[in-house]
């Protein structure tokens, strides 16, 4: 099938006109159809609202016709309640890699979290299907209308990002396929994490930051063609155990410009790498690293800046340095340039703590 043969179509909501399109369809090996529905409406913010719905049937469904078009009713509606600002918050789901019972294989698992229980929940159908085998103990639940619930105990061991925790698992009856519990986050979280939660959001937020300062690096440069020699660089970062970030990797705040996204990453990076090999809009926040005084390693193609006004934009100063960059030497020049932000970075943290009188190290964050 193909997003042609079924047309555009027009859906009145509320009052409201909505354009509704097929524009794509997935067939996969296991004989599900997939149909991706962009829906669009007029929207006062943003001149036109857009919305992706992905609805899924059985290759060869002869309820086809009938189901789609309910589908894309319901999708337009979603959409406008959007605009309306009427629509449910949106639920947070993550995806978790649950170890098999062999121990040879990752599965994966869209979840949710619910600290108020301590083992994670799975579907009766999911243990069963992978070869989870009870414990043959037991844990007491009470439901939601006061009565006991027994629930035998499994062994799972669970991995979100690069946490990795052996826990306990309970079947369950429900929609998703896991609903991680108290235990998991516990023996995955610091524990002065879990006081953060509850203190202040600022607070939180400068604390998170004196943490990301440890340990993210901003990597800036030309997009487009020029992206492989990002991730590069982005991979020897993390060689040297460093997380680099891209700027465009990220969602926008709707509150903030593109030059305040890029200061607000700059601020929480401990240095900046900045790939000057190709004119982009990197010019420009190379000459907000200059102003701003971050400490920035620019990689430039046999030292030939991409625009001339700023071939001198780390001369006399101690924050920048460029680094030449041969062809055949790229991953060295991007060593070498780690190597000097991360001595640069301890120098200036120094200097800047011999500088203001009232700092000490225990009023300091890290």
């Amino acid at each position: 099938m193909e997003p042609s043969e079924f047309p555009p179509m027009t859906i009145s909501v509320f009052g409201r006109e909505v354009t509704s399109e097929i524009v794509k369809i997935e067939e996969s090996d296991n004989d599900i159809t997939t149909f991706h529905i962009k829906s669009s409406c007029v929207s006062t913010a943003w001149g036109i609202r857009s919305q992706m719905y992905m609805m899924g049937v059985p290759n060869n469904y002869e309820h086809l016709a009938a189901h789609l078009n309910a589908t894309r009713k319901t999708a337009a509606e979603l959409v406008i309640k959007e605009e309306l600002g009427t629509a449910l918050p949106k639920a947070q789901f993550l995806v978790m890699e649950v170890q098999t019972p062999d121990c040879k294989r990752w599965l994966k698992a869209a979840a949710t979290i619910d600290v108020r229980f301590g083992p994670s929940r799975f579907g009766k159908d999911y243990l069963d299907v992978w070869g989870f085998k009870p414990l043959g103990s037991k844990i007491a639940e009470i439901r939601s209308d006061g009565a006991l619930n027994s629930l035998p105990l499994y062994s799972v061991v669970m991995r979100f990002g690069e946490h990795e925790v052996q826990t306990l698992a309970v079947p369950y009856e429900g929609g998703l396929p896991c609903i991680v519990g108290g235990d998991f986050v516990q023996q995955a979280s610091r524990t002065e994490l879990l006081f953060e939660l509850l203190g202040p959001e600022h607070w939180r937020a400068l604390r998170n930051v004196a943490r990301c300062k440890k340990k993210v690096v901003l990597i800036i440069g030309k997009y487009g063609e020029h992206r492989s020699r990002l991730e590069q660089i982005e991979k020897l970062l993390a060689e040297k155990g460093y997380q680099g970030v891209v700027l465009d990797n990220f969602p926008d705040i709707e509150e903030q410009s593109l030059p305040e996204k890029m200061v607000l990453f700059a601020s929480i990076a401990r240095f900046i790498v900045c790939l000057d090999e190709a004119p982009s809009g990197h010019i420009d926040e190379l000459r907000i690293c200059s102003d701003m005084q971050f400490t920035t390693a620019i990689l430039r193609p046999h030292g030939m800046p991409s625009t001339a006004m700023q071939a001198n934009l780390a001369l006399s100063v101690d924050h920048m340095q460029v680094f030449d960059v041969k062809e055949y030497a790229f991953e060295q020049a991007v060593i070498a340039a780690l190597e000097w932000a991360e001595k640069k970075v301890l120098e200036r943290s120094a200097a800047f703590n011999r500088l203001y009188g009232w700092r000490s190290p225990d009023k300091i964050l890290g």
